[in-house]
């Protein structure tokens, strides 16, 4: 199947990354993945032609697929020529601005109610969409929507020790009132919610649809994005982190490229080397972080670049090479001696953590090359 990109109806509502990984871990299933593609090309896209172009391709979808072999070859097929086809598909973020947005100043929106309200859509929306539904689902025939809700309330008083009424009431819930526990309740709600891949239509009382089949990493992937994108467009310089032992928990952000040297940096297949990097980054980057976290994080990436002494000593001119553990040795970095110079400013330590990071890149890359086709290199690292 070719796709038309120009249709508005295959614009992608969801990053294209997600939708590759979610299709991805549906080929990899055993059985016929016609309603499981059916379900996320419905979900994924803006308008519901792809779906409907599916089914007409494979008409055993929908339920009727069974155990058809033709019918689960074809969907397969299907899918993965849109997977091979992603790359020209539009996403939402492709588009011009509306005229409010290319005319309103470019400062951060404070964070007021219209925050509030707004995060509480994304979670209504995947709510509509089944995304809390994994242990509880109210229907006509079973739990009552008074019993899912408080399903709900107890699930995440024990999550986080947060008293909050679901559904949440902005106006009503203290945990509104107060930044810490608004975030305290963003961070909760990435560990609770979940994709069902499954669905069926109940008609009884026009009950509606029940989900089944539930996935976190996807549920979790598109809040995320959600929650993120939000907060970008605030002007918050807050996000939840994607992967790591802080995954789904809010870091602070920095521009595009100095994330890129965070996920450059942190490539080695040394997991030593690379469980030292993560560590050091979450020290860093945590929200709150103290003078003492980012020393901590500066230290562990010192003790890489000491195990690396040589490597460096061989690569940087003997200036360099001095004053980079000049600074790690003497400005209270490493070893907290007397005469190590205390009196700088907190501005002063996040450069050395930057500096400290694109060194260890440089390492990583020198390291690949020498292990590689013996490529000459830059002797002097470029910093972010």
């Amino acid at each position: 199947m070719e796709l038309d990109v120009t249709d508005p109806e295959f614009v992608l509502e969801w990053p294209k990354e997600i939708f590759k990984a979610e299709t991805l871990s549906l080929l990899k299933r055993r059985g016929n993945p016609a309603d499981a593609f059916d379900f996320l090309l419905d979900e994924a896209f803006a308008g519901s032609t792809p779906a409907s172009e599916f089914r007409m391709a494979v008409p055993f979808a929908s339920g009727f697929g069974g155990g058809n072999p033709s019918a689960e070859r074809d969907a397969r097929a299907l899918m993965a020529s849109y997977l091979n086809q992603l790359g020209k598909l539009r996403v939402p973020g492709q588009r011009m601005p509306y005229w409010h947005e290319s005319r309103l100043p470019a400062e951060p929106m404070k964070l007021t109610e219209s925050l509030h309200v707004a995060w509480r859509l994304i979670v209504t929306d995947l709510e509509d969409s089944g995304y809390f539904y994994r242990e509880v689902q109210p229907c006509v025939d079973g739990p009552s929507w008074e019993e899912y809700t408080s399903h709900m309330e107890n699930k995440i008083m024990r999550t986080a020790g947060l008293q909050v009424k679901w559904p949440l009431q902005i106006d009503e819930d203290p945990v509104f009132q107060d930044e810490n526990l608004f975030y305290g309740l963003v961070e909760c709600l990435a560990d609770l919610v979940a994709r069902p891949r499954a669905r069926s239509l109940h008609n009884y009382a026009e009950c509606g649809w029940h989900y089944s089949d539930f996935y976190f990493p996807t549920g979790q992937a598109i809040y995320t994005w959600k929650v993120n994108t939000l907060f970008e467009r605030y002007g918050l310089a807050l996000a939840l982190e994607t992967q790591g032992e802080l995954r789904g928990r809010l870091v602070r952000t920095t521009d595009a490229s100095r994330q890129d040297l965070v996920e450059r940096a942190a490539r080695s297949p040394d997991a030593s080397i690379s469980g030292r990097v993560v560590t050091a980054v979450n020290q860093y980057r945590l929200r709150g972080a103290t003078v003492h976290d980012k020393r901590s994080a500066c230290t562990s990436l010192a003790a890489i670049l000491e195990k690396r002494r040589p490597l460096l000593k061989e690569q940087l001119l003997s200036k360099d090479e001095g004053a980079l553990f000049r600074i790690a040795n003497e400005f209270e970095v490493r070893h907290y001696r007397a005469h190590e110079e205390r009196d700088y400013d907190e501005a002063f330590l996040d450069w050395i953590f930057w500096w400290f990071l694109a060194t260890v890149d440089l390492t990583e890359t020198i390291l690949e090359r020498q292990n590689g086709a013996g490529s000459s290199i830059s002797k002097k690292p470029t910093m972010t």
